[in-house]
């Protein structure tokens, strides 16, 4: 079982300065957040944040989920570890669907977007963005799949305004928490408590 927490702990990473703007010299530091801190479900959170400064250092000139842009001006182990953990796992405690739900919407939005770009269309927003809700309840509907069974690695961490259990979760109408896998936990432990990549 998955190694909980009790308090919320954080580190910083610094990764020297880039020429993101001016793009003439490196003047911009750049750094990431990564945090892992209890959900309400007993399970753990992980996140991550970064932070590109200006050059006089008052003012950061990209922040948040810039991690995938960073990844253009970074060549650094620790920044693809915890850009590799943050694609799979940011926010893991605010999913809206479960697995299997999140997985069909995902082929979904695969197979229509592949039909647009043998037309030469513009492609679709994914199923699971917030815009496309209904469309998604109705695909889900549609196959079964808009009322599901949460797995084992699956909590819920917060309810909407309609009742539900593990066994008949209707896709949006709550938070669900995914449990990080233990390789993963002992790669982002690796990262908190010994700044570096787990070997």
């Amino acid at each position: 079982m998955t190694k909980t927490l009790n308090d919320k702990r954080k580190r910083t990473f610094t990764f020297g300065k880039i020429a993101m703007w001016p793009k003439s010299r490196k003047s911009n530091l750049v750094e990431v957040d990564i945090c892992l801190e209890p959900a309400r479900c007993g399970e753990t959170v992980f996140s991550a944040c970064g932070r590109v400064w200006n050059c006089r250092h008052t003012d950061i000139i990209r922040g948040g989920q810039c991690l995938d842009e960073l990844l253009d001006f970074v060549d650094d182990p620790i920044l693809k570890e915890i850009h590799d953990l943050w694609k799979k796992y940011h926010l893991n405690d605010l999913k809206c669907g479960t697995k299997r739900q999140i997985a069909a919407l995902d082929e979904e939005t695969e197979r229509r977007n592949a039909i647009h770009r043998e037309k030469g269309e513009d492609e679709e927003k994914p199923l699971t963005h917030a815009d496309r809700y209904d469309d998604a309840c109705e695909y889900l509907k549609s196959i079964g799949l808009y009322m599901d069974t949460l797995a084992e690695d699956e909590f819920i961490e917060c309810q909407g305004h309609l009742a539900f259990d593990r066994e008949h979760y209707p896709y949006g109408h709550g938070w669900l928490c995914y449990r990080i896998p233990d390789a993963d936990m002992k790669r982002m432990e690796s990262l908190m408590d010994e700044g570096r990549v787990y070997a």
